[in-house]
């Protein structure tokens, strides 16, 4: 993103961030897109087998106590059966430990949540 102008940085737990004035959100998701593909992130992962759906849900609970434990807003994680059977179809998790970081603008919280519990994306 930064070849296509854009002052992007990578957050420790490996998402993108960027202030991008309104007037011109349209074209940087155009670029994000691109880009994307370019690196083959434009394809939904493949399913997860029963062993790793159970892993991952585990690690996710784990990820959500530590936020917790850090004095952040976590949601009340998904059970084990939804969350393992999304994952078997290839959906994500129905529930992130850092989501409700993710819809403030407190890029320092999500970074140290990030840095201190290992967020499972």
């Amino acid at each position: 993103m930064d070849e296509q102008g854009w002052d992007t940085r990578v957050t420790a737990d490996g998402g993108l961030s960027a202030s991008i004035p309104d007037e011109q959100l349209e074209q940087y998701q155009h670029d994000l897109d691109e880009c994307a593909a370019r690196f083959g992130y434009d394809e939904p992962p493949p399913p997860l087998t029963r062993q790793e759906a159970e892993a991952y849900y585990d690690e996710l609970v784990q990820a959500t106590e530590c936020v917790r434990e850090l004095g952040y807003p976590t949601p009340e994680p998904a059970s084990k059966q939804a969350t393992v059977e999304a994952l078997m179809r290839g959906e994500g998790p129905p529930w992130l430990p850092h989501e409700r970081l993710l819809d403030t603008d407190d890029g320092d919280a999500l970074d140290h949540a990030a840095r201190e519990c290992e967020l499972a994306e």
